[in-house]
């Protein structure tokens, strides 16, 4: 029974060298190419229309040519569920006003402010403390 390092050691002696590997590589590389560049040429020539044997006289009309139809597009992952796809329905039908739900009341304190600008705030306070001044100023001018 070999250990667990023998076997690593046996493992990465049997992988292939760098340069083995890029070679390797390459050849699948034209291959795949080679194959694709059949493919499209394939696809790019006009079907072959076959002749029928035999004589057509005159008075008859040659049998019908069968064109073969392109091949369909593939549809991606995405495509097959839904994304990217139009509507059948127009968006105006699917589109209702939403039905007004009464809301229960909230069990928790509600706190509303009914001007909670600072500028408003800091203002109001500044003139508080302006005619607390004078008020004052008043007083002590009156004693």
């Amino acid at each position: 029974m070999k250990t667990y390092f023998r076997e690593a050691c046996d493992i990465n002696s049997r992988a292939l060298g760098e340069e083995q590997m890029d070679a390797i590589l390459s050849e699948v590389r034209l291959r795949r190419s080679a194959t694709s560049v059949r493919k499209a040429s394939k696809e790019a020539a006009p079907p072959p229309v076959e002749e029928v044997p035999g004589e057509v006289e005159k008075g008859e009309a040659p049998a019908p040519v069968q064109v073969r139809d392109p091949p369909k597009k593939r549809r991606s992952f995405m495509e097959q569920f839904g994304y990217g796809v139009r509507p059948k329905t127009p968006t105006e039908e699917l589109e209702a006003p939403p039905a007004v739900v009464p809301r229960r009341p909230s069990n928790f304190a509600c706190v509303d402010f009914k001007k909670n600008d600072l500028k408003e705030r800091l203002a109001a306070k500044r003139r508080h403390t302006v005619q607390e001044a004078a008020q004052e100023a008043a007083r002590s001018s009156e004693v």
